[in-house]
């Protein structure tokens, strides 16, 4: 027998951000700099809301805060929510879109399904669609895109292929990746040499959207938070300037607004302080996050703050929102872009962060039983600052050492993290041995 179809009514809770949270979220995302500036124009805009002098971000006096507004770099959240609130889009959708522009990943692309984002937000499928797809038709092409494959697929459309054949040529990335040029020749109808050449193209095209926002990201940040030993050994927290604290509401003129007698003007001053606000919440909201989450870091990793471990422990985003009741993007926008001051040492905050290895035990995680990845690379550091001439190690000579240790890595792991530390291959490593052996002895004979 068939079964019969049903229909159930099910009852279902997901988090919602009110329209001030989305706000904080907002500005958390924003450098120091960039948040002043807005504070101080939404102050001129709306006269419900006071803005009182303090310092400048990185110790700049009040007077040069044009300066710096002028100076910092257009972050690229601030470059794709010009371009959004041109389009004309519904409401719903042009907010949305504005708060899924500081919700991309450091290439630019918004991995998460609309149905994560949905549930995230609060709102409905079809909105976050829309709203995804004019994060899609701004500038630089290929942000919004879920993953690498629809960024190149956007790119090859904005370059002219229809979208049937961009489609297709996304289906076949793997293989002109991986140089099976037969086989994506077969998938998109064409011969072998159009499929070498269609690689040669892609490989023109950029993969990382977001690059052109990230050249002011070598600069020095300055520290929104600072770490103070205190006594008996305990680790304070504070915020080096909390605009939130110096942003209040005009009461007295909110009082005085309402008392006209038009009711036109009491609209007017209805909506303008419900305004003030919300922009009063938000920085309420972004000082209380940066510092929640300041705190949870210097708590997770006290035992290299206060020098009993060289380098910090794992720490995933994910387990310090699930302990703060946050969702682990706002904990990413909180630490992005932003740094510490601890004993006279700036430090960014994502450096807090490393990932888990897995250690002898099988353990990853926090547990007892893993290793950070800056602990691997402390450990890398060891062993090569110990090599001689006569004996320098590859990349498998220093995995097996570091397995004897009681982790298990990979070569090709090894060979990562030397290169993000820029200590050169074993060739190079010995030329540069034997030559400094050469020059103390050419020395020793002088």
């Amino acid at each position: 027998m068939g079964q019969k179809p049903r229909l159930d009514l099910r009852a279902t809770i997901r988090p919602s951000l009110s329209a001030g949270t989305r706000m904080g979220v907002e500005l958390l995302a924003m450098p120091a700099a960039e948040l002043h500036a807005d504070l101080e124009r939404l102050a001129v805009e709306n006269a419900f809301l006071v803005l009182e002098p303090g310092p400048a971000p990185g110790g700049a006096g009040r007077g040069d805060g044009a300066l710096i507004d002028v100076a910092q770099p257009v972050t690229l959240a601030r470059h794709l929510q010009e371009q959004v609130a041109c389009m004309g889009l519904p409401e719903p959708v042009a907010t949305l879109a504005a708060y899924l522009a500081t919700a991309l990943d450091g290439r630019g692309l918004l991995t998460e399904s609309d149905d994560e984002l949905a549930a995230e937000t609060a709102a409905n499928v079809e909105t976050v669609a829309a709203a995804r797809a004019a994060l899609q038709a701004c500038d630089p092409t290929g942000v919004g895109a879920r993953d690498l494959g629809e960024c190149i697929r956007l790119q090859l459309i904005e370059a002219g292929e229809t979208e049937t054949r961009a489609n297709a040529i996304q289906a076949a990335l793997p293989a002109l990746a991986e140089g099976r040029f037969p086989a994506a020749a077969r998938a998109l109808g064409g011969s072998e040499a159009e499929a070498r050449a269609l690689a040669a193209r892609i490989a023109r095209l950029n993969p990382d959207p977001a690059a052109a926002f990230d050249a002011g990201a070598a600069a020095p940040m300055a520290p929104e938070l600072l770490v103070t030993r205190e006594a008996g050994g305990r680790l304070g927290v504070t915020l080096l300037d909390d605009p939130a604290a110096r942003l209040r509401l005009d009461e007295g003129l909110a009082a005085r607004a309402r008392a006209t007698g038009e009711a036109t003007a009491r609209e007017f001053v209805a909506a303008q302080l419900a305004a003030a606000r919300r922009v009063h919440s938000a920085a309420r909201f972004r000082a209380h996050t940066l510092y929640a989450v300041g705190e949870a870091i210097v708590e997770a990793q006290s035992a290299h703050f206060l020098g009993r471990a060289r380098a910090p422990g794992p720490l995933s985003r994910a387990a310090v929102a699930a302990r703060l009741g946050l969702h682990p993007s706002t904990v990413g926008r909180a630490v992005r872009g932003r740094a510490l001051l601890f004993e006279g040492r700036t430090r960014p905050l994502s450096d807090y962060f490393p990932a888990a290895l897995v250690a002898a035990s099988g353990e990853t995680g926090a547990g007892a039983g893993a290793v950070s990845s800056a602990e691997i690379q402390a450990r890398m550091r060891d062993i090569v600052s110990a090599e001689t001439v006569d004996k320098v190690l590859s990349d498998d000579d220093i995995a097996h050492y570091l397995r004897e240790g009681g982790v298990d890595i990979a070569r090709r792991t090894v060979a990562k993290y030397r290169k993000c530390l820029s200590i050169p291959n074993s060739s190079e490593r010995r030329r540069r041995l034997a030559r400094r052996a050469r020059l103390v002895t050419k020395g020793g004979r002088a």
